[in-house]
C-alpha cells in the first residue's frame, strides 16, 4: 500500500499535466458560461478561453510524453513545486496585482527551479513580467488589475 502511494507521488509530473488539464477544463466550461461574445465584440470570457485551449493541449502532451518512474527512480520534486508556485501565484493575483504576481513568480522559477542567480533571476523577472504587462494591458487591454489596490 504505501509503495504504491510513493509510486503515485513519485510522478510529480504527470500529477502536475493532470492538475493543468482540470484547470483548463474548470475555466474552459466558466469562460463559456460568463460570454465568449456579446454583440459584435468579444465577451469576458474569450480571453480565458482561449487561454484554456493553449493549456489543455500542453497539459495533455506533457502527461503522455512524461517518462513513466522505475522503481530506482528518485523523487523529483521540481514539478510537484512548480505548479504549488503557480497555485501560490493565483492565490497572490488579486493582492499584489498582476505586475508584481508575475514577477515573483518567475523570480522564484528562474531562482529557486533553475538555480540562476539572483541577478539572473531580477533581470529575467523584470523583462518578463514587462513584456506580459505591456502584452495584456496596453496592446490586447485585457482589463486586469496591474497594480496593487493598496499602492
Amino acid at each position: 500500500m504505501m509503495t504504491r502511494l510513493l509510486r503515485f507521488y513519485s510522478e510529480p509530473a504527470r500529477l502536475v499535466s493532470a492538475a493543468l488539464i482540470g484547470v483548463a477544463v474548470f475555466f474552459a466550461v466558466a469562460s463559456v458560461r460568463v460570454g465568449l461574445w456579446e454583440t459584435g465584440m468579444p465577451g469576458p470570457g474569450l480571453t480565458s478561453f482561449l487561454g484554456a485551449l493553449l493549456l489543455c493541449p500542453l497539459g495533455i502532451i506533457t502527461y503522455v510524453s512524461s517518462p513513466t518512474v522505475t522503481e530506482d527512480d528518485a523523487l523529483h520534486l521540481v514539478p510537484l513545486i512548480g505548479g504549488a508556485g503557480l497555485c501560490v501565484f493565483a492565490w497572490l493575483l488579486p493582492t499584489l496585482g498582476f505586475a508584481l504576481s508575475i514577477a515573483a513568480l518567475i523570480l522564484f522559477l528562474t531562482t529557486g527551479l533553475q538555480q540562476r542567480s539572483w541577478w539572473q533571476g531580477v533581470i529575467t523577472a523584470v523583462v518578463i513580467s514587462g513584456v506580459l504587462v505591456v502584452l495584456f494591458y496596453y496592446v490586447l487591454l485585457v482589463p486586469i488589475m496591474l497594480w496593487p489596490s493598496w499602492w
